[in-house]
């Protein structure tokens, strides 16, 4: 049962994120997708929705984005909202990120674990 909850709502979430990036309201009647209409789970990694073709119009495409909160008082991480898309992705190779640490993030060194590392405890 958990894992049935978990695809729908894995399949609700995608849809939803397919459904565009625009705030603006939408003219256009949109074909809503109910919980009746994901199938059963059936040990697939995901479902087919609307014969896999989107929903949303393209031409009210919103340019990409990321806004991040100020951290709190206590040094905290907040909220963060984005519109992503293939131009934000990074034209060089990235730069190590093991010495970024975000609020909340622990991380153990142990011999045991192949790769030496314990993340996110």
């Amino acid at each position: 049962m958990k894992k049935l909850i978990i695809t729908i709502f894995t399949a609700v979430s995608m849809v939803l994120c397919l459904s565009g990036c625009s705030s603006a309201e939408q003219t256009t009647s949109i074909q809503s997708v109910s919980v009746e209409d994901i199938p059963a789970y059936t040990n697939s990694p995901y479902v087919v929705i609307n014969e896999n073709v989107p929903d949303f119009d393209l031409s009210k495409k919103q340019d990409s984005y990321q806004i991040y909160s100020d951290l709190d008082d206590l040094g905290r991480t907040l909220d963060a909202e984005a519109c992503l898309s293939k131009d934000m992705m990074p034209t060089e190779e990235r730069n190590s990120i093991s010495s970024i640490h975000p609020s909340g993030w622990h991380s153990i060194q142990d011999d045991s674990i192949p790769g030496g590392s314990l993340y996110n405890l």
